[in-house]
């Protein structure tokens, strides 16, 4: 594998490791679920369309998608247009359509197949879209994650959000309905940016989380009060500072957003 390892890579290698235990392989869906994936899109002269990249296994079409730019333009040649979304969405758009995903081909050692039913499944599990926390919580307390990996792979993904977030805090609690829940905090998050971490970090944690536990992600200040009873009943987490920005002219081609 050529280049520094990804999150996702580092949950691979701990899934591939134990093989028996489930609380690693949890743990990478979890993190591929609300990682932002890159598609290829090519124009399809027939259909008058953009279709994405895939491949045809055995009657089966199976998207490809990449964990980052360095793998999606691998071997190609001038500006790639690409769609970047979550796994989580990816897996919403692909479910009705019968398709599988392909991750990663490019690097075997790390690439990954969801047939159509594991496609199902993740668009079933972390489909629900995030909820904006109107109703009252109860006290907090411990959240409960339901391993040690996917703790990991959250603050994996929060490490990934340090231009975003300047700190979290995550806890466990019960909604108005006495239903178990996970709450996220995120402070210093520009508003137009809630959205698209509300959705992946949500994602995350509803895969991340104990049977049954919700999820829940609140955008507060910092110093304000509320942030301050999570963080003093659960976890808190304070993402490394951004990397310096990319010289001037260096940007690449323009991606669509799902």
């Amino acid at each position: 594998m050529t280049g520094a390892a990804t999150p996702l890579d580092r949950a691979h290698a701990a899934m591939t490791a134990a093989p028996d235990n489930e609380a690693p392989r949890r743990a990478y869906l979890a993190l591929l679920a609300g990682h932002e994936l890159l598609i290829a899109l090519r124009d399809d002269g027939a259909k008058g369309a953009v279709e994405p990249e895939s491949v045809e296994i055995e009657g089966t079409t199976f998207v490809i998608a990449h964990d980052g730019d360095a793998r999606l333009t691998a071997g190609r040649q001038g500006a790639v247009a690409r769609l970047a979304a979550t796994g989580a969405e990816i897996a919403r758009l692909l479910a009705p359509q019968g398709l599988g995903l392909i991750l990663n081909p490019g690097a075997p050692e790390v690439a990954f197949v969801l047939d159509p039913e594991g496609v199902r499944w993740l668009a079933a599990e972390a489909g629900e879209p995030p909820r904006a926390q109107a109703r009252p919580l109860g006290a907090f307390g411990p959240p409960a994650i339901a391993s040690p990996a996917a703790l990991a792979a959250l603050d994996a993904r929060l490490a990934e959000a340090g231009a975003l977030v300047r700190r979290a805090a995550l806890a466990g609690a019960r909604d108005a309905e006495g239903l178990p829940t996970l709450v996220l905090a995120l402070a210093g998050v520009p508003a137009e940016a809630e959205a698209g971490l509300a959705e992946g970090l949500g994602a995350l944690l509803r895969l991340a989380g104990a049977q049954g536990a919700r999820a829940d992600i609140l955008f507060l200040p910092e110093a304000g009060p509320e942030f301050a009873a999570i963080a003093a009943a659960g976890l808190v987490f304070e993402p490394p500072a951004p990397a310096a920005p990319a010289p001037p002219g260096t940007a690449g081609p323009p991606r669509l957003r799902c």
